[in-house]
């Protein structure tokens, strides 16, 4: 059987739960500019759909700081469904990815640390194509393959991301082909071009590359490390990319077919993390980073939504030093067709992965709890 909250813990869960199923929503006009071509274009007014995100139910919660090895998380920071609805969450402090079936019994786990075929040593993202296929994304060993069994997975295969210098941190499915995040420099005519996208079909062969870094200065080594962490998700109904630095306030949408730049907007309220060159006193080339007293923010999940998946959730996750410390989780809707929701709430829990109502959710105070919720969208409640 699952491991329980104590009573006090599961009642401050579900109020939590309960407040955020109010939802929230963005209804009315907004304006925002859109970049065609890297030309301005007229700046539209546009009636946005319902917009609503509201949380139902908690199915089942598994996790526990001491019980069942099974439900011992080191960190839980990325999950995904398969086509039976089985749950597979990613823990890259224990070098693993757990499975669990739809009604929340552990399956089975596999993975350890290393650089061998299956192995892992800096996980970061993970996403299962519906079919036989889960794809687990590592920082080192670049993107392998696990075929789905009834007796687990079984290693088939990883791309080699690393040999083409990307060192990708997120990535996701648009038809036959993958989009990886991930900062990586080429040559190009004896040019120096950095890149954050990276287009690949499903067997791994890297077709091309494209979007440019984050943030200024671009050719500072740390504003390119800072930039080398970042989301994407893929809208399939509009054939959009929606890429941003994790540290960064600004968000793009890419045309898949060419990569070209359909506009760029920024976050409301999003707290950048400031890099300060030269620093007085110091020598040429020094720098210090900084944080507000509040702290910072990062963007740590996206997620389309619903039937027609052109909207997708962006949440944001700021830290502020303390004793002890806060944390705030930040949710936002994204329009991709024409930018950002002015929209922004607190209600929400983390979320790593949505299918149709289902959704998993993390909270992590003394160690990691992850739920899987009943959730709805505008229009979903309608069909």
């Amino acid at each position: 059987m699952l491991n329980r909250y104590p009573w006090a813990r599961a009642c401050l869960w579900w109020m939590a739960m309960a407040a955020a199923s109010v939802g929230v929503g963005c209804g009315g006009p907004d304006r925002t500019e859109r970049v065609e071509n890297g030309d301005a274009v007229e700046t539209a007014e546009v009636e946005r759909p319902d917009g609503t995100f509201a949380v139902r139910d908690t199915l089942w919660s598994v996790g526990t700081l001491a019980g069942a090895p099974d439900e011992q998380f080191g960190g839980i920071t990325d999950a995904a469904f398969d086509g039976d609805g089985n749950v597979y969450l990613l823990d890259p402090r224990a070098h693993l990815v757990r499975a669990f079936s739809p009604e929340g019994t552990f399956l089975w786990a596999f993975g350890r640390s290393g650089r061998g075929p299956g192995e892992f040593s800096a996980l970061e993202a993970i996403e299962h194509d519906g079919e036989t296929t889960l794809y687990v994304l590592d920082r080192v060993s670049g993107l392998m393959r696990f075929r789905t069994t009834p007796q687990g997975m079984q290693f088939e295969g990883a791309v080699n991301l690393a040999a083409d210098g990307i060192e990708g941190t997120d990535f996701c499915f648009l038809g036959d082909r993958i989009y990886v995040y991930g900062l990586s420099s080429e040559i190009e005519r004896g040019t120096a071009h950095t890149h954050v996208v990276h287009e690949l079909t499903r067997e791994g062969e890297r077709l091309r590359s494209f979007g440019e870094l984050f943030g200024e200065p671009a050719g500072h080594p740390v504003q390119r490390a800072l930039s080398g962490w970042g989301r994407i998700a893929c809208s399939r109904s509009s054939r959009t990319l929606l890429v941003a630095s994790q540290r960064t306030s600004e968000l793009r949408a890419h045309r898949p077919e060419d990569g070209g730049l359909l506009w760029s907007d920024t976050l409301p309220d999003f707290v950048d993390v400031w890099m300060n060159l030269d620093p007085p006193g110091f020598p040429p080339g020094a720098f210090s980073l900084g944080e507000a007293p509040g702290g910072s923010d990062r963007n740590v999940a996206f997620h389309p939504l619903g039937p027609d998946d052109t909207w997708i959730l962006v949440q944001s996750r700021r830290q502020a030093t303390g004793d002890p410390p806060s944390e705030t989780v930040s949710s936002r809707f994204i329009d991709v067709t024409v930018g950002v929701c002015p929209t922004r709430s607190q209600d929400l829990p983390l979320i790593l992965a949505i299918s149709g109502r289902l959704a998993v959710a993390v909270e992590e105070r003394r160690f990691p709890r992850v739920h899987l919720i009943e959730v709805s969208h505008g229009r979903l409640d309608e069909r």
